[in-house]
């Protein structure tokens, strides 16, 4: 969340922290598509919501039932671990999910085990299960960030990720210097350093949306070829508004090669176009603004 939306992240998730098991599902489920499911394969999305259907509606989560949650449990966890251990905690968690396995595995631990979750004193399931983590079952996309190499597919949705990340990056900051650049509530002598900052952002926005526009524009023209890939992979790699994914040329081209990428990309374009219209007119009414007040 973090990399996608920068600081302002906590005003923009759906829990803010501390969060419960709970509120962790319920946030992965709001910002699926538009985060988590841009650094893992959306696939898992079906992992989160049986973990929230049984841990944190269930009052009762039954023995047979129990074995199923602790492998969505340690899939899920797999798949975040293989980007990054996170300071060690989700190797603790898989361990104790591990653990858990191996207990129910015992002779003896059968349908009438005193370990059915149950909810006691108004403690959830969910609240129960706190220590225990998130996964699913699925054998595509493993995205990590560690030696060993990447699938071509995992490939290609952590570059999109980069790119998904910079669009995120660009449309906060441009909402932010949107209300910022709200001349209607400045004078003379109030906000006045507030509006310079903003108007020096406003410039340098407008020019990193016509950069990375021209780039894609020249990607998604008919026949385009590699050579027409390095505006944009220039972009991208100059600029400090992604997280620090590293990639070639070639694998960025082979990437928005695909039918499903060059799709979503057309979508973005025309999104950034009417992006880069707004900035230009929101340019070209301060300016007049300014002047008109004598403030040049």
């Amino acid at each position: 969340m973090k990399i996608a939306f920068g600081d302002l992240w906590e005003e923009v998730v759906y829990h803010p922290p501390p969060w419960t098991l709970a509120k962790v599902l319920e946030c992965y489920k709001k910002h699926w598509m538009a985060v988590f499911g841009m650094v893992i394969s959306r696939n898992f999305l079906s992992a989160i919501e049986y973990l929230h259907e049984h841990l944190c509606k269930a009052s009762v989560v039954k023995p047979s039932t129990v074995n199923e949650v602790l492998q969505e449990s340690k899939m899920l966890l797999e798949e975040f671990s293989s980007r990054s251990e996170y300071d060690g905690i989700l190797s603790k968690a898989l361990a104790q999910v591990n653990k858990l396995l191996k207990t129910i595995d015992k002779p003896g631990a059968g349908p009438n085990t005193p370990d059915t979750l149950k909810s006691t004193s108004g403690t959830t399931t969910c609240e129960q299960m706190e220590d225990v983590a998130l996964t699913q079952h699925t054998q595509d996309v493993d995205t990590s960030l560690s030696p060993k190499p990447l699938a071509q597919g995992n490939r290609h949705v952590e570059i999109w990720s980069v790119l998904e990340s910079v669009w995120n990056t660009i449309n906060l900051f441009s909402l932010e210097l949107f209300q910022k650049l709200d001349l209607s509530t400045a004078t003379t002598t109030q906000n006045m350093d507030s509006l310079k900052d903003a108007f020096v952002g406003l410039q340098k926005l407008m020019a990193a949306v016509s950069e990375i526009l021209a780039g894609i524009r020249q990607v998604l023209v008919p026949n385009s070829s590699f050579q027409d890939v390095w505006a944009l992979y220039s972009f991208l790699t100059n600029n400090k508004m992604h997280n620090n994914t590293k990639f070639t040329a070639e694998e960025l081209y082979d990437c928005i090669s695909q039918e499903v990428y060059r799709d979503r990309l057309s979508v973005g374009c025309c999104q950034l176009a009417q992006l880069d219209n707004n900035i230009k007119r929101c340019y070209e009414s301060v300016c007049l603004e300014i002047k008109n007040r004598g403030w040049l």
